[in-house]
């Protein structure tokens, strides 16, 4: 195979395809159980001109999917302030009047893509002189994959840890300028919206309306015991006595229309042992791979069914915490136009005077994480692996 401009782009996308596209979902736990919900999309990711809709109401009609990933500007709606408890009313007695406009409990939120793109340089010179297919294709392969490998990570931590990454996470979130406005143009991680209280989230100051935090469970001083076991799941769900205070603590479903609560936990690997050890010995489902019913695309990671619950690890997971979260309460979008796709490559000299020797190209994703309801979300943290 000699050096032409079709044979390069052939190999790209037959490398782009095996180290960016098919490894994000295959690696990526949060992506693939947000997949559960509405399948078919996971198909979809990496696929030029298709959109994705993880996560979100599985019983939305294509006409709304198709606008929510259309949406250059995507709203939600969501409550800023809990209902009161209302009044009684004996016999005869008069109709209490109301103390505030119901359209007032509520705000808006405006969320963006976020562009996700890096540039990619070949020296034509480099592509002229590999000899053989074989050099041609070496070439590809050690490019596309250093690239993909930094790619990915970037795109974990931005999912975990928001806009800015790892450190520094919140400064973007807490920005004047997407505040005033409302309008958030960089993911709000994992850790932000769901794992921390007290902080801004879309027009919701939480450490003022702290009935809308996220739940936040102390696993040393809560409960029983502090490793890790399978009954946190149903406490987190379903409710307990606080082993300190002697006080009942509602659970996650007591509030959620489904009546279950959160059917997604991620921990860390540590953790997620552990809790397969408590599984596997009470004889619940645990899935390594591909689980039944979904696409088949080689996932890489294990999966415990606990009474309906998903339970998985991801090594980006915070030391000590598991995550709980409703894949209704949480949407990821990918634009159409730009889902992990690839710019043509281009010879610089070829269309710039004065142009270096190299060919180039742009990969490039738009996603956006939207969440809502956050307050029947949360984190039990402190949990010991055992």
């Amino acid at each position: 195979m000699t050096y032409s401009r079709e044979n390069l782009e052939a190999l790209l996308e037959d490398r782009f395809d095996a180290r960016i596209r098919n490894p994000y979902v295959q690696n990526n736990r949060v992506v693939y159980l947000l997949g559960l919900h509405n399948p078919d999309m996971l198909a979809r990711i990496g696929h030029p001109k298709e959109g994705v809709l993880l996560g979100g109401l599985s019983n939305r009609s294509k006409a709304d999917i198709s606008y929510s990933l259309n949406a250059a500007n995507y709203q939600t709606r969501y409550r800023i302030r809990p209902l009161g408890s209302g009044v009684s009313i004996e016999a005869g007695g008069v109709t209490p009047p109301a103390d505030r406009f119901a359209e007032d409990d509520y705000g808006t939120a405006t969320w963006r893509y976020w562009h996700h793109g890096q540039g990619m340089r070949l020296r034509a010179s480099s592509l002229r002189h590999a000899g053989s297919e074989g050099g041609l294709r070496r070439i590809v392969e050690q490019t596309v994959g250093d690239y993909a490998e930094q790619r990915l990570k970037d795109l974990q931590i931005k999912l975990w840890h928001g806009g800015t990454g790892l450190n520094g996470s919140t400064v973007n979130m807490n920005s004047s300028a997407q505040q005033s406005k409302h309008q958030w143009s960089e993911p709000l991680g994992l850790v932000y919206s769901i794992g921390t209280q007290n902080n801004i989230l879309g027009t919701v100051d939480r450490s003022v309306a702290t009935n809308l935090n996220p739940i936040k469970l102390n696993a040393a001083t809560s409960f029983p015991g502090a490793v890790a076991n399978l009954e946190m799941v149903r406490m987190f769900n379903h409710g307990f006595t606080d082993t300190t205070t002697g006080l009942s603590v509602e659970g996650a479903s007591r509030h959620n229309p489904n009546g279950i609560g959160c059917t997604i936990v991620i921990t860390t690997p540590h953790i997620f042992n552990r809790l397969m050890q408590d599984a596997e010995a009470r004889g619940y489902k645990v899935y390594s791979g591909d689980m039944p019913d979904m696409p088949k695309i080689g996932f890489k990671g294990r999966v415990i069914d606990f009474e309906g619950v998903m339970i998985t690890d991801d090594p980006d997971c915070p030391v000590g915490v598991m995550y709980f979260l409703d894949p209704e309460r949480i949407e990821i979008h990918i634009d159409p136009s730009k889902n992990f796709s690839k710019t043509p490559m281009t010879l610089k000299s070829g269309t710039e005077e004065g142009g270096e020797d190299y060919e180039w190209c742009l990969l490039e994703l738009e996603a956006r994480v939207v969440p809502s309801d956050v307050y029947l979300m949360g984190t039990v943290y402190n949990v010991l692996g055992g």
